[in-house]
């Protein structure tokens, strides 16, 4: 598959997947609030099993390890080879390995590498287990919760959108692996399904297992509640009272996210007695502030009116009861009872298209199964209640399943192939999304802009010509047409400020930062603010660092995630290295730690930007330090930036031995030649020009450089590709997609912005062939 329609797909699955409910959420997290009541009627000891009856209750009996039999080079790729054997090692990494996973799952940009993560963190619990009767109980935890995490059957489905993620992971371990023939990605691809269909009888038997050797042990409660996520499809009663008696075990502790939780177990299971008796029980202890908790006791409320619909409309045949009990089980998770609602109504009333969604949005809830919902809604041709609703899961359904089937199997076809083979469904969506436009909606319009830009250059990919840079720089005055036209669209104007990121005209894209948002809006001045910092550094924009620094300022901080702070540290760094006067490095290197402090320390980014501050300290040592940790936490793709930082800060050491200078000059010239990103190599080879000894060296070095940049060139569609005076790679951070979630609705993601990679400060600047 081709590097652009690889990324295109897994963003949209990514996407969808972060924006798409399977049912109501658990949460152990903690909640300000007074002692709860030591017990309510909705959680008693009558109707509660023991410990002791779930265990037996869930215990599917003996199985074989995930991990068992695994082929040789899988456990290469995995990293298992090397691994220990001695337990307490074998545990400790495999904590470390589910943290990473942890750390890619809570990032923006989580990745595949994320769950090779939590395979390598499961074959080494696994490993330091043995057997589950005689595995330590820290050893079980770590076991319990990667089982209950790959308990995913829908991965092994390759109709649905985990099918797509799937393949992709499974390319990548056979490469890491370096087995990328056809029969080791089906030996691979057997091992990952059989691993992820019995993960939930695993899970199930660990839990067991935890429940006998360490019933007083503090995660217990928490065992109970991923235990009854897994029991809710298949028994039901179970899986309420597992519920209850996490609750009975936390008494006084129980939060009010612990009795909602509990709320919508009950809700789900239909009890609404027991529904209403736990959020009673929840509501006293919510504070008036915590706007989280508020969120979740309305949404409990929405799930007790839903229970008690489905329950009085048990009996009712009219057409607009049905639809309503059939709406109110899909919202309360029971996907089957809803199917079979909508799809009686459907035999009934053919011509109406709310049955039609309603089994299109169970498809996609009980599975992610984009490709199941698409033949729904081809199948029906209705002609009432054709709404925005039915126009954006039709469009939103059909581009979701258009990328996780189609692509996947044409993408290593002609570029005149594949435009063929997907014009008949891009045609299709662009009628709806004319009748979504019709009916007044700005998102329609914005996806009328953006298929209007994609038929422009569709003859051109057609043809086999990739190269949009002669688009690109131009969409600006179109982008800001739109936001002018659209004042009240978010999407309208972030298209506008990343079309700002894209144009070769100075002032016209550091107009765009002047337009307000028609609203007040703290996500939007976010917006604007890391447009302000993208363009400063791509235009080495002195004039302007004012009033970068002044929207970066005012974002606050108190408030704010790491990532932010991070950012507001970043543009004042920016600003020392373009020579505005304000914050030294110690300065700097201070305002960093205290993000480090404040949830930066497991972020790579933090991590390279101190080490560059500390470095500039004149402390190399701690500097390196830093950016050792900060490998520990990067992305594959990004891992390059900090080693190359790591080589130039080994190189400038006064006190290096020959043999690791050596051993430095080899590492930047494999980034020089193999570096990643194009950033990367450009720098080394200016690092390695700054190394040249002699004039006749320096000018072949410097002749190799002015001729990568020149064939870097082509491939860059921003301004700027190379660090300007500031040293920043910009690393681009896409969120472009069209897909489709059930709880709401259409989701349209047309967004570019840049992630600040502060660099070591080279002497040497890399020419930019277009006379920047």
């Amino acid at each position: 598959m081709s590097r652009p329609v690889r990324t295109l797909t897994i963003a949209v699955a990514l996407v969808s997947l972060a924006t798409t409910s399977c049912g109501p959420k658990r949460s152990n997290g903690p909640s300000v609030a007074p002692d709860a009541p030591a017990r309510a009627d909705a959680a008693n000891d009558e109707d509660a099993p023991t410990l002791a009856e779930i265990a037996d209750a869930i215990d599917p009996g003996p199985r074989p390890a995930l991990t068992v039999g695994t082929p040789a080079w899988i456990s290469a790729a995995l990293g298992l080879a090397d691994a220990p054997r001695e337990p307490g090692q074998l545990l400790q990494l495999a904590r470390a390995a589910f943290e990473k996973f942890e750390i890619h799952a809570e990032s923006d940009d989580g990745d595949l590498q994320g769950i090779v993560e939590l395979v390598r963190a499961l074959g080494l619990a696994e490993r330091a287990a043995g057997t589950l009767e005689d595995a330590p109980v820290e050893v079980l935890l770590v076991l319990e919760r990667t089982y209950e995490i790959m308990d995913a059957p829908a991965l092994a489905n390759e109709r649905n959108l985990f099918g797509g993620m799937f393949r992709e992971l499974v390319t990548m371990l056979a490469s890491q692996g370096h087995q990328a023939d056809a029969a080791g990605l089906e030996e691979l691809a057997s091992v990952v399904r059989g691993a992820v269909t019995r993960a939930g009888d695993l899970h199930l038997r660990t839990a067991a297992a935890l429940l006998r050797k360490a019933p007083d042990h503090e995660q217990i409660p928490n065992v109970l509640v991923r235990v009854a996520d897994t029991l809710s499809e298949r028994d039901e009663g179970l899986a309420l009272g597992t519920m209850k008696r996490s609750l009975l075990l936390r008494g006084t502790k129980a939060t009010a996210a612990h009795w909602l939780d509990l709320a919508a177990s009950c809700n789900r299971a239909l009890d609404v007695r027991c529904g209403r008796e736990a959020r009673a029980a929840a509501q006293p202890l919510v504070m008036a502030d915590d706007e989280a908790l508020q969120t979740r006791l309305s949404h409990g409320q929405a799930l007790a009116d839903a229970a008690l619909r489905a329950v009085e409309l048990a009996d009712a045949p009219g057409l607009e009861d049905s639809v309503s009990r059939g709406t109110a089980l899909f919202d309360l998770g029971r996907y089957a009872q809803a199917r079979e609602v909508f799809s009686g109504v459907y035999r009934r009333h053919p011509e109406d298209a709310r049955p039609v969604m309603g089994m299109a949005r169970c498809a996609i809830a009980d599975g992610l199964d984009f490709a199941g919902a698409l033949e729904i809604i081809d199948r029906a041709a209705p002609r009432e209640h054709l709404d925005r609703d039915w126009y954006e899961l039709a469009i939103g359904v059909r581009a979701t399943g258009l990328l996780s089937s189609a692509l996947p199997v044409i993408a290593e076809e002609t570029p005149a192939v594949i435009a063929e083979t997907l014009r008949p469904s891009l045609e299709r969506i662009r009628d709806d999304i004319d009748a979504l436009q019709a009916l007044g909606s700005d998102e329609g319009r914005v996806l009328q802009f953006m298929v209007g830009l994609a038929l422009e250059v569709w003859p051109r990919v057609a043809a086999g010509d990739t190269d949009l840079s002669g688009v690109l720089p131009g969409l600006l005055p179109r982008a800001r047409a739109l936001a002018a036209e659209l004042p009240a669209s978010w999407h309208a104007y972030t298209l506008m400020l990343s079309a700002a990121e894209f144009s070769h005209d100075r002032d016209a894209s550091f107009a765009v930062l002047a337009v307000e948002p028609a609203a007040t809006d703290d996500a939007l001045e976010l917006r604007r603010a890391r447009a302000f910092v993208d363009l400063v550094v791509a235009w080495d924009a002195a004039d302007h660092v004012p009033a970068m620094l002044g929207l970066l300022d005012g974002l606050g901080d108190a408030d704010q995630t790491a990532e932010v702070r991070r950012l507001i540290v970043d543009g004042h760094a920016i600003a020392k290295r373009l020579g505005a006067s304000g914050e030294d490095w110690p300065d700097l290197r201070r305002r960093y730690a205290a993000v480090r402090e404040r949830g930066g320390a497991k972020d790579p980014v933090l991590l390279n930007n101190l080490a560059v501050a500390t470095a500039a300290m004149g402390n190399p040592v701690q500097a390196e330090a830093l950016w050792l940790e900060a490998l520990e936490h990067a992305t594959e793709d990004d891992s390059d930036i900090v080693r190359l930082n790591l080589v130039v800060n080994r190189l400038g050491a006064s006190d290096i031995g020959s043999d690791a200078k050596a051993e430095a000059q080899a590492m930047l010239q494999s980034l020089a030649a193999e570096g990643a990103p194009a950033e990367v190599r450009l720098q080394a080879h200016a690092w390695r020009v700054v190394g040249s000894a002699g004039a006749s060296a320096r000018k072949t070095s410097m002749a190799a450089l002015r001729a990568l940049a020149a064939e870097e060139a082509p491939n860059n569609y921003r301004p700027r590709l190379l660090p300007g005076v500031a040293s920043v790679i910009m690393r681009g951070s896409s969120q472009v997609g069209l897909g489709y979630s059930t709880t709401e609705g259409m989701q349209l993601q047309l967004d570019v912005t840049g992630v600040p990679w502060l660099m070591v400060q080279c002497p040497v600047a890399v020419p930019d062939p277009r006379g920047r």
